[in-house]
């Protein structure tokens, strides 16, 4: 009884071994998953994951109702790509194509290395390239035997025979193109367990670390390049209108079409130095070119590496993609200073000018008697947001300098004043004067952006690559490598010369080798 169930048991397997290690069963597999895969690209439209995505997904998830769209998360139909019963049929998959590999490539192995068959002459002469040739010289026949074939010789009574065989790594393109797959099947399945994802930035100088990562990512420098002026972008016009480039008029000029009050616009031509295409992160955005950052990577305090990062150009390191993912142009890291303010003290009564005053950067000037004024901050293109001051950009767009105002050497409060707005100054503090700035001189202003990186660490990407080479390399010696076998049967004759029968065959058949076989024939024939 033990004897039958083991038999049974032990026929079950080699039943299912069989299965696995059929072609015709990894082919199925390969077209469930191909319509599946077809629906994953689709799926997402007409079965959306989530009510908040569209109109059309809040009317599927109207129609079905919550419970429904809920049932078919849970089986996986919203997100095909990483359900349970997608990995296991990718996982039958590889295992099937793993067994088809273990069956076949020993075999591989082992003609390999017994090298061309033996034949008789008899079989010889029933292939389709054939043909005799008689009165030549053995020493002939060995010297013009094609070199791109190799040769093995067997001797008998009977005669001779030279075996040689070319192109016989065509037999593991079937094998390669296989264990391909394999790796292919196998990348996906990693895949589909998914992978690790998150962003993360800095300024210049900045380090950036995190415990998902084995290296960190120092930043050096950090730039935006936009295009050069051309139609179609928005620009700032004189410093104070917002235009829209419509075409170039002339050289050196473009005609623009500028906003005007209460919906009116206006098409002039406008010389290029009135014009800027950078000007305001919310509006010039899309004559931004590229981004492009600088960075060492470290490893234990030392770099290793150097690299820049770039859009659609990551870094690859260690098994993660460093994609430059965005930036924060709304809070700049702005260095901002100047040589001399000129600064105009009004009498807040009747704004008739007391004084003007040559204001230099952070040290303290004295006016109108008791009074004293001295620069806090200057901001190039000044902003006010979440109860702060700062500056947008470096460029001058919005000059201005935040000031304290004492008297006798006691802070009474501290105002910002405008370079180009005619509400000046006076706002907070409790003074009989109101201030003009009337001219800035000795600009500097350095502007850094703190970069976003988005890093990447996906599952199964080296399997993937191994295995498209592994497939690629197969079919390229499967389709364009082909095996061809020489045989030559040599009888001696009585006048010390002899007689040679010559036969041929293709793995392709006898048309892929008809040419090459009677130049071979008539190379030893001479």
């Amino acid at each position: 009884m033990k004897e039958t169930q083991q038999t049974n048991s032990k026929s079950l397997l080699l039943r299912l071994w069989a299965t696995l290690a059929s072609m015709k069963f990894a082919i199925w597999l390969l077209i469930i998953l191909a319509l599946i895969s077809v629906f994953g690209l689709f799926v997402t439209e007409f079965l959306p994951d989530s009510p908040m995505a569209s109109s059309w997904a809040e009317f599927v998830w109207t129609k079905l109702g919550q419970r429904g769209m809920t049932l078919l998360r849970d089986v996986g139909l919203t997100r095909p790509f990483h359900a349970p019963w997608y990995r296991v049929l990718i996982g039958l998959l590889a295992v099937s194509l793993l067994s088809c590999i273990l069956q076949r490539f020993p075999g591989v192995l082992r003609r390999l290395k017994r090298g061309p068959i033996s034949i008789d002459k008899n079989a010889l002469r029933e292939l389709p390239l054939h043909v005799e040739i008689a009165g030549v010289s053995r020493e002939a026949l060995a010297a013009h035997w094609p070199a791109r074939f190799s040769r093995l010789q067997e001797t008998s009574e009977a005669g001779e025979l030279w075996r040689g065989e070319c192109g016989q790594y065509a037999h593991l393109g079937p094998p390669l193109a296989h264990t391909g797959m394999f790796l292919l099947a196998l990348g996906a399945f990693l895949a589909s367990l998914g992978g690790h994802a998150f962003e993360q930035g800095g300024y210049p100088g900045e380090t950036v670390e995190a415990p998902q990562i084995p290296f960190a990512l120092r930043v050096d420098s950090f730039r935006v390049e936009y295009y050069p002026l051309a139609p179609g972008q928005r620009v700032l016009v004189g410093g104070e209108l917002l235009g829209q480039i419509l075409k170039r008029a002339s050289h050196g000029a473009w005609l623009v079409e500028i906003l005007g009050q209460e919906g009116m616009s206006e098409r002039i031509e406008l010389p290029e130095a009135m014009l800027k295409n950078r000007f305001d992160p919310e509006f010039d955005s899309g004559n931004i070119r590229d981004y492009i950052a600088t960075v060492s990577v470290m490893e234990d305090d030392q770099v290793v590496r150097r690299a820049h990062i770039e859009v659609n150009h990551p870094l690859r390191y260690k098994g993660w993609r460093i994609y430059q993912s965005s930036y924060e142009p709304s809070r700049p890291r702005i260095a901002a200073r100047f040589e001399t303010a000129s600064v105009e003290v009004l009498q807040a009564s009747d704004s008739s000018v007391i004084d003007t005053i040559a204001l230099p950067f952070q040290e303290e000037v004295s006016f109108a008697g008791t009074y004293s004024m001295k620069t806090a901050d200057f901001y190039p293109d000044y902003r006010r947001g979440s109860g702060e001051d700062y500056s947008l950009s470096a460029q001058m767009n919005n000059p201005a300098l935040r000031v304290q105002i004492l008297q006798n050497g006691q802070p009474l409060g501290s105002t910002v004043l405008f370079q180009k707005f005619a509400f000046h100054g006076g706002f907070g503090v409790k003074t009989p004067f109101l201030f003009r700035i009337l001219d800035i001189t000795g600009l500097v202003a350095t502007e850094e952006l703190r970069t976003v990186f988005q890093f990447r660490q996906d599952r199964g990407g080296s399997v993937i690559w191994a295995g498209f080479i592994a497939m690629t390399l197969g079919l390229l010696l499967a389709f364009y490598m082909i095996h061809r076998q020489l045989w030559v049967w040599i009888e001696p004759l009585p006048d010390g010369r002899v007689r040679a029968f010559i036969g041929a065959e293709s793995a392709r058949g006898a048309h892929h080798f008809e040419r090459e076989f009677h130049t071979i024939v008539a190379q030893m024939k001479q």
